[in-house]
């Protein structure tokens, strides 16, 4: 945050600034300069317009759509991923519930779901056992990962 602080202030020194909203544009365009410098922005293209009702969220849901067809999720595992995202957490029992599959069916998607990088285990074993979404997405190519594991 104290380099974004610093970049920003840099290059509004050198620049005039005239009321609220230009001032408000170089930040955000700033502001914007950086995450895309960092990766943290994971749906091109990314303009610097503003959206009043944009939050963080928004910019580091790197769980989209898009991005859970490309890692060849089934219906049932993108159903348990929006739920999480709701809740913050998904653990065996509420896999069942929420897809009617059993235990076992439960346990080996959720580990599936690990192993993809997409969420984490928090607790050992028993009713503390949760998975939390990964905040970041992983650096894998999964579909690969997935075929070389079967072909062995």
């Amino acid at each position: 945050m104290k380099q974004l602080i610093s970049k920003a202030s840099n290059d509004l020194i050198r620049r005039r600034i005239d009321d609220y909203n230009a001032i408000t544009a170089e930040i955000y365009a700033s502001l914007v300069d950086y995450l895309d410098s960092i990766g943290a922005l994971r749906v091109p293209p990314f303009d610097t317009s503003l959206c009043d009702g944009a939050t963080l969220k928004h910019i580091s849901d790197w769980l989209t759509d898009k991005t859970m067809v490309e890692l060849a999720l089934n219906d049932r595992q993108r159903q348990v991923i929006k739920h999480a995202k709701a809740t913050g957490r998904i653990n065996n029992a509420q896999y069942r519930d929420i897809t009617g599959v059993s235990g076992s069916t439960a346990l080996r998607e959720l580990r599936q779901l690990a192993e993809l990088g997409v969420l984490e285990k928090v607790g050992d074993t028993g009713r503390a056992a949760h998975c939390v979404i990964v905040k970041h997405k992983p650096v894998i190519n999964p579909p690969n990962t997935l075929r070389r594991r079967t072909q062995a």
